[in-house]
């Protein structure tokens, strides 16, 4: 009967983790405004819609605000994120899909060439 508890508990971590999105650093164009809330992958060349924890979205917000003097203007980040797997609905149905960003690392900076060609 122990046996079965533990191949139980391992089973159930190994579902976990293999359900768990993996954080990468990821370089992106952020864009916000009325209905707008995206990054632009430079390496995919894809737009996913912003998905992210309350602090972080506003984070996003205040340093955007700060840096454009427009909405809809796009401005460079690096953050630590993922795609996520989820069902779109709203504004997100327009985009490759959902984006998490779990930490912004860097705002502005210089843009990587690759970022500067899928522009």
């Amino acid at each position: 009967m122990k046996k079965f508890w533990v191949l139980l508990m391992l089973f159930s971590f190994m579902q976990l983790t293999a359900c768990a999105n993996p954080s990468k650093e990821i370089e992106a164009f952020y864009t916000w405004g009325e209905g707008v809330n995206s990054v632009y992958v430079c390496s995919e060349a894809k737009e996913y819609w912003v998905d992210a924890p309350e602090p972080v979205l506003k984070q996003l917000e205040a340093e955007y605000l700060h840096r454009t003097k427009s909405p809809y203007e796009h401005i460079f980040i690096i953050f630590l994120g993922g795609v996520k797997n989820e069902k779109l609905d709203g504004f997100a149905l327009n985009y490759d899909g959902l984006m998490r960003v779990n930490k912004v690392i860097q705002f502005g900076g210089n843009i990587p060439a690759a970022c500067q060609k899928n522009m």
